[in-house]
């Protein structure tokens, strides 16, 4: 869905990806540069989206470009990617603003406010917005903005804005589109469309295969294996097949979703529900293994009895972050405010508050859960 610079309030979807990438241009001309933000605590395809764009705008405007991000650069892959790939990534707190009269997000949109790019901040500045997930209301207030469509990764429709322009990506470039796709789509796994799988085989050739493997790969810091344990140990079970977890504080917040993408891969769940905290900030991760229902949906929902909250996210996947209240400051405190949104998550999911859980780990007498062995059948207490 692409809105046009020239009549920022109405919405066409007749646009080809030619098209869009002509209008897109246009607004460049008599500008020189240009800052590109993705979502806070960027994931890989957020990080290649970004990048993607300005190099876009570098062959074919000549626009010099700035890449950034709020938050904290957190996973050890996306890390790892940064450094590998040598992607000039600066966090939010180092940019002049008053340098740029261009703004672009990226992987996310304005109202989600998940992002750096705050209302207060871009005034009087050009706004494009890029994202594959669904449309928000106010994205149409951005000078140029394609947002929604079939695509399960940014990375994705960037691929094919380069193409368009002829713009063939460098190794590096490549690397990095590729590996967003492939994280986004889990192995061309989840959500994905033919414009997925076209992106993700034209990128094959150009990509540094070793590198995508050291990416997936890095050295983990021991306080992860401290929080998977962590995890392992409270998460819980209820109706069999939706598993919460409270991770408590964390050092990073991309330790919420890492530990929902490993929870979800549990036999027989189809829905994985984590909250953490990080600094004064409440996170939230959300995974469904159930076409019927989506998750970005739900959590959307959740998020308007929390004013100051935001959410996002798609079909399978979605996030939430909730600031504590001034008020809150005792750990006590806190922890009963995690676990309060917890507990709305579940009930959104339809988990009754009167529902018992059982442990989600099975005990080291070789139990499962409801007291059955691996191989099923009941054993009795000693």
């Amino acid at each position: 869905m692409v809105y046009r610079p020239d009549k920022p309030m109405e919405l066409d979807q007749q646009l080809s990806i030619r098209e869009r990438v002509s209008v897109l241009l246009k607004m460049f001309d008599g500008h020189e540069s240009a800052l590109i933000c993705t979502h806070d605590n960027p994931d890989p395809d957020s990080i290649a989206s970004a990048f993607a764009l300005g190099k876009l705008l570098e062959a074919k405007r000549g626009v010099t470009f700035t890449l950034t991000y709020g938050g904290v650069l957190g996973r050890a892959e996306n890390r790892e990617m940064v450094k590998l790939l040598k992607i000039p990534l600066v966090p939010f707190h180092r940019i002049d603003l008053a340098e740029f009269d261009v703004v672009g997000l990226v992987d996310t949109q304005p109202e989600v406010r998940n992002h750096a790019l705050t209302q207060d901040r871009i005034e009087g500045k050009k706004m494009i917005c890029i994202d594959h997930h669904p449309a928000r209301a106010h994205s149409k207030d951005a000078e140029y903005a394609d947002v929604g469509g079939d695509f399960g990764a940014t990375s994705t429709l960037l691929t094919h804005y380069l193409h368009e322009a002829k713009v063939v990506p460098d190794r590096q470039l490549a690397t990095a589109l590729f590996y967003g796709i492939k994280s986004d789509t889990r192995d061309l796994g989840r959500e994905v469309s033919a414009e997925d799988v076209w992106a993700y085989t034209h990128l094959v050739g150009l990509t540094d295969m070793p590198t995508v493997s050291a990416i997936e790969h890095p050295k983990l810091p021991r306080d992860y294996f401290s929080v998977l344990v962590r995890a392992i140990q409270k998460a819980e079970v209820f109706g069999d097949n939706v598993v919460a977890c409270d991770l408590g504080p964390v050092y990073v917040p991309d330790l919420v979703p890492e530990t929902a993408d490993r929870l979800a891969t549990a036999k027989g769940i189809r829905w994985s529900i984590v909250v953490g905290e990080y600094q004064d900030e409440i996170y939230c991760s959300l995974r469904v293994n159930d076409r019927r229902f989506s998750a970005g949906k739900l959590v959307r929902e959740v998020i308007t009895n929390y004013p100051d909250g935001s959410a996002g996210g798609h079909g399978s996947m979605a996030g939430a972050r909730l600031p504590h209240r001034p008020s809150v400051k005792s750990g006590q405190a806190r922890t009963k405010a995690r676990r309060g949104f917890l507990r709305a998550m579940l009930m959104a999911a339809g988990v009754s508050a009167d529902e018992k859980p059982e442990s989600f780990a099975p005990s080291s007498t070789g139990k499962g859960h409801n007291g059955k062995t691996q191989n099923g059948k009941t054993q009795s207490a000693a």
